[in-house]
């Protein structure tokens, strides 16, 4: 099955982003953009060979896929008209911004026989292949421990938008940092495998006026009982972001703003490997592998129940900073 029509929901930021890589990978394709109308036009729009305001005449048109770019609270009743459709899906992250109805999507995706791909687009970042793939050969030894930092300021994501109208600001349009920076949670369990329970703490210091969390700390406990601590934030001037992996043999380290992968082994020299992507490249990588399914009959490489578990585990870190109790997740 070629794919020639595509619709993209949704036209904020992440959803012009699709469109440009859409017409760099694919330029042949026509593409319907679906759009509430209230946002200001943009320039991107002319890209489009059509522009509704409803799914419906997205349908009508013939499209055969559709990337969903809508805020998260929109995924789940979207998501669930086009595969009843039997459309095609990439779903941006998270899947939804709670776990009700992700079971009964999942079921009519299967039953529908298309494909649901999750966009988690640091799975295919040339450097967090790399550090999979040193955890996986057992480089590290005895994995011993942990620790996950994701920080920046939230001010300065869209320089051109005010924050306090933006998703990531907004508790009704499935904004702060657990949501937001869902990818964290996504590569923990790509990486480390399943947890067997979480302890959380949410903050809001109230600093930039929003009314979501703006900050986290969660301890995640493997079965074998290794530690995994992730702190988020939105309130660091300086970004930082890493995953810091402490074994018997000595520290593998992923620095991802860098892209820059680091081995510090016991008694020995420090070894350092930089991997350089242009920044679009992971999600034209993701559109390639979206119409390799399709077409192609490949496995997606990120499926609707992984997005699940990560909704499943900040469901559970809501619990657990309400309760002041350790949520099992097994």
């Amino acid at each position: 099955m070629k794919i020639q029509k595509v619709g993209i929901v949704g036209l904020g930021s992440i959803g012009r982003r699709h469109l440009r890589n859409l017409k760099l990978v694919r330029p042949e394709i026509e593409i319907s953009v679906v759009r509430s109308g209230y946002g200001p036009e943009c320039i991107e729009q002319n890209l489009a060979s059509y522009v509704f305001n409803n799914l419906e005449q997205a349908v009508e048109e013939g499209i055969q896929a559709a990337i969903i770019s809508s805020p998260a609270p929109e995924h789940l009743r979207q998501a669930t008209i086009l595969s009843k459709k039997g459309v095609h899906l990439l779903i941006e992250k998270p899947l939804s911004h709670n776990m009700k109805n992700v079971a009964e999507l999942i079921s009519t995706v299967q039953k529908s026989g298309i494909i649901g791909l999750l966009g988690y687009t640091l799975r295919y970042d040339s450097a967090a292949k790399e550090f999979k793939k040193n955890l996986k050969e057992g480089l590290t030894g005895k994995l011993l421990q942990v620790r996950v930092e994701c920080g920046s300021f939230l001010p300065d994501w869209r320089p051109n938008c005010d924050y306090l109208k933006s998703v990531s600001s907004s508790a009704d349009l499935g904004g702060g940092v657990l949501l937001e920076l869902s990818h964290e949670l996504d590569y923990i369990h790509w990486f480390f495998g399943p947890m067997q329970s979480v302890f959380a703490y949410l903050h809001n210091s109230g600093f930039l006026g929003i009314d979501v969390e703006e900050s986290a700390d969660l301890l995640f406990v493997r079965p074998d009982d290794v530690p995994i601590s992730l702190h988020m934030d939105f309130n660091r001037r300086h970004p930082e972001r890493r995953c810091v992996a402490e074994g018997s043999e000595g520290q593998l380290s992923w620095n991802v703003i860098t892209r820059k992968v680091k081995w510090a082994p016991a008694h020995q020299d420090v070894e350092e490997r930089s991997f350089s992507m242009e920044s679009d490249a992971a999600y034209q990588s993701q559109l390639l592998h979206f119409f390799d399914c399709i077409e192609n009959n490949v496995q997606p490489c990120i499926e609707l129940e992984d997005g699940k578990t990560v909704l499943k585990w900040i469901e559970a870190a809501r619990i657990s900073h309400t309760t002041g109790k350790r949520v099992d997740l097994l």
